[in-house]
């Protein structure tokens, strides 16, 4: 019998539901006892969780700022202080998702390396 250890992350206004990740865990005798690789795991789940909320949260708001702009852009209610403070935001929301999700590849990556 293996039990599963379950972490749940809740994402930022996307979701309806809740996200689940599951880890399978060795069960071992009649009782549950923790290896040092637990304590390992769920360091790496919680290092790589951060850059993905942070990317998550920010993709979250790059959505909903490119519809906002949309919105204004049709209405032509725009001046072209409003146009660059949008595309500002938008350029640096699009970096913090890319430098976040790059920062999980890596993470991933160095754990493939110690294999």
């Amino acid at each position: 019998m293996t039990p599963s250890k379950t972490i749940t992350m809740r994402a930022p206004r996307h979701s309806a539901g809740v996200r689940v990740i599951r880890l399978e865990k060795g069960f071992s005798g009649e009782q549950d006892r923790q290896t040092p690789c637990d304590g390992l795991l769920s360091a790496l789940v919680r290092e790589i969780n951060t850059p993905i909320g942070v990317g998550l949260t920010a993709a979250t708001n790059l959505e909903d700022l490119v519809a906002s702009f949309a919105q204004a852009a049709e209405s032509g209610a725009l001046s072209a202080e409003e146009r660059a403070a949008y595309v500002a935001d938008i350029a640096e929301l699009s970096r913090l998702i890319s430098r976040n999700l790059l920062r999980a590849a890596d993470l991933i990556r160095e754990c493939e390396a110690q294999d």
